[in-house]
């Protein structure tokens, strides 16, 4: 059964900016709309230095200049950022009867087990590979994951400013030559080992664990909605009173009819942040739709 981690991803992705950026104030982090399109969570050029040698590297890129390609978004950054990064979440597989364990043993992997995995989405991780592609040779694309899942461990390393080395990073370069010219075709997961950094695996079209299902949806419902996660029930009924209260200020003034239906794309937050909810829980596979009263459609 996957022990997921004891932190929020925001927790490790505040503990990694601080420690990443060192006083350097060079950071650009888009806004949640922008981050879709553009892929990572923070373009930076990073004070630690040491986390190029993390990378493989002997000396930082030069910097991709700004405005072109991908870049030339407005919420890109302004100045040559060298890294770009995108925060995962973790869960620890500790049986031998995980999905992964298998292809790990076949990989050569010893121990397979325990492992981290995190899930690469093929929408997001397409955007990170036109990204790499893009700044190939100025600048480095990754995903970050802490090789923990334990909330007292972040905290130990945040104290002891060990929470850049002791995570897990995975260029998008790395992932490219893995997957080979077909792209990325389907939902990938890399799996890592806590204590060997050549352990890592990557494995296509991971099983979706029933007992995983809940925690999945929670982080992509505050993924969507820019929320820390909250228990199923406490968010379905916050939700619910949020757009009741909406309903009775604002619907009675709008036409019901299909040949209205263009009043959906101007709807209030509270709105849209519903039909957000049905659009991630059928994104996750998950057949969970929110009900409403026939009143309120």
């Amino acid at each position: 059964m996957p022990v997921p981690a004891q932190f929020s991803e925001r927790e490790y992705e505040l503990a990694m900016n601080i420690e990443l950026l060192a006083g350097n104030g060079k950071y650009s982090v888009p806004s949640q709309v922008a981050e879709k399109w553009l892929g990572y969570d923070i373009a930076l050029v990073p004070g630690l230095t040491s986390v190029w040698g993390l990378l493989g590297l002997s000396a930082p890129p030069i910097g991709v200049p700004p405005g072109q390609g991908i870049l030339g978004h407005p919420s890109a950054p302004a100045f040559a950022a060298s890294l770009f990064l995108q925060y995962k979440r973790p869960e620890e597989l500790r049986g031998g009867s995980a999905k992964e364990a298998a292809p790990r043993r076949e990989a050569g992997v010893a121990p397979p087990l325990p492992y981290l995995r995190y899930g690469l989405g093929r929408f997001q991780l397409d955007r990170l590979l036109n990204l790499q592609a893009e700044v190939s040779g100025l600048a480095e694309v990754c995903y970050a994951a802490a090789s923990f899942v334990s909330g007292d461990h972040l905290k130990e390393m945040q104290a002891l400013r060990a929470v850049v080395s002791s995570s897990d990073f995975l260029s998008l370069g790395k992932v490219d030559s893995l997957l080979g010219p077909g792209g990325p075709g389907a939902d990938h997961v890399w799996t890592y080992d806590a204590h060997e950094p050549a352990g890592g695996v990557l494995c296509s079209e991971p099983r979706k664990v029933r007992s995983y299902r809940g925690w999945q949806l929670l982080e992509g419902l505050a993924e969507a909605l820019g929320e820390e996660p909250v228990t199923l029930e406490n968010y379905v009924y916050e939700l619910d009173q949020a757009v009741d209260a909406w309903s009775v200020r604002e619907l009675g003034s709008i036409s019901k009819s299909p040949s209205d239906w263009p009043w959906l794309m101007q709807l209030p937050g509270v709105a849209r942040a519903a039909l957000n909810v049905e659009r991630t829980a059928r994104r996750h596979g998950l057949g969970w739709v929110l009900a409403y009263r026939e009143a309120r459609i």
